[in-house]
């Protein structure tokens, strides 16, 4: 990307860093976050690569908003390091003369914990049980799906991989998702 077109970027695209405030319910009239958005901001324009189609305004809104929520976790943590104390909800994560920001706002409203907790038990229970299946099936599921942070892999690679046909493959995929539903069902 060359240098103007990178300044052009970020010129143009200020604004936004108003806009991840705002829709963060954290607009700083200091402007500290606004300032750490301009770093989102600075680094978006130096990483966008516009390969798989995205706008530039799209990918600029995630990296400024992940940049400001590390912020402000670090903020969280440096209070939490400080006080060697249970932190509630309702503690200032950022603070300004005219702006507090709880801790609480920094959580996603869609957060369920219990959600959270329910799907990390399923995940510890498939990975218990994928474990006890027949290596076949283990090795296409792993593979198809790309578990222990495998690449996925189309039904015509793993064809070839294992010198068998697609058919083949599709049939272990399907029997190992069932014997694996049922070893699931087994352990609750």
């Amino acid at each position: 990307m060359m240098m103007e077109n990178r300044d052009d970027l970020i010129l143009k695209n200020t604004k936004l860093i108003y806009y991840v405030l705002s829709k963060l319910n954290v607009f700083d009239k200091s402007e500290e976050l606004y300032d750490i958005g301009m770093i989102g901001l600075v680094k978006a324009a130096n990483t966008y690569k516009n390969d798989f189609g995205n706008a530039f305004t799209t990918y600029a809104y995630t990296v400024i908003r992940r940049e400001i929520m590390k912020y402000v976790t670090l903020e969280c943590n440096n209070v939490r390091k400080a006080n060697y104390n249970t932190i509630s909800l309702y503690t200032t994560a950022v603070n300004d003369n005219d702006c507090k920001i709880m801790l609480e706002e920094t959580i996603p409203s869609d957060f369920n914990m219990e959600a959270d907790l329910i799907y990390k038990e399923d995940v510890i229970k498939l990975y218990e049980a994928l474990e006890k299946l027949p290596i076949k099936y283990k090795y296409v599921l792993i593979y198809r799906y790309g578990l222990y942070g495998k690449d996925k892999k189309k039904q015509e690679e793993l064809a070839k991989i294992l010198n068998v046909s697609e058919t083949t493959i599709g049939n272990y995929t399907r029997r190992g998702v069932v014997l694996l539903r049922n070893l699931m069902e087994e352990d609750t």
